[in-house]
């Protein structure tokens, strides 16, 4: 079963709710004994996965702040020194090449080409990381 998360808009206590996801999604202060508002969280995106299109408002986790909007959470990355997230385009060339391949092989044929690349994709981006941390250490022992 999945956790839901409620904000109180009386006395601003968080808590999370442990329900079926067919249950009414309802939840009752501890405190206050009020009815609760459920809490939706932007989508944060690290690591190669795709870009998402839409609004960005209410609380980012990550940077612990309530957003307003694309252009506000452009500044606090800014202003924090943060770079806004770039997908691999190595990556992106292989989930471009999976979903064609999902699309126009149906199949026995076309699940076992899928499960080729995603082999491939998982090589090549455990590939990267090692280099990237190796880099890093050498890097850092040259310094040190």
């Amino acid at each position: 079963m999945p956790l839901y998360d409620y904000h109180c808009p009386d006395c601003g206590r968080y808590q999370e709710e442990l329900q079926r996801m067919q249950d009414k999604h309802e939840a009752f202060c501890q405190k206050c004994g009020i009815k609760m508002e459920r809490v939706f969280y932007p989508a944060y995106l690290t690591g190669d996965l795709p870009q998402t299109k839409g609004t960005v408002c209410g609380y980012d986790e990550s940077l612990g702040v309530e957003l307003r909007g694309r252009a506000h959470r452009e500044a606090i990355m800014r202003e924090r020194g943060l770079a806004e997230f770039v997908p691999d385009p190595q990556m992106q060339a292989y989930r471009e090449e999976i979903k064609y391949v999902e699309k126009h092989a149906p199949g026995r044929d076309g699940r076992a080409a899928v499960a080729r690349l995603r082999s491939e994709m998982g090589t090549k981006r455990r590939e990267r990381n090692v280099k990237r941390v190796v880099d890093a250490a050498f890097k850092q022992q040259k310094e040190g």
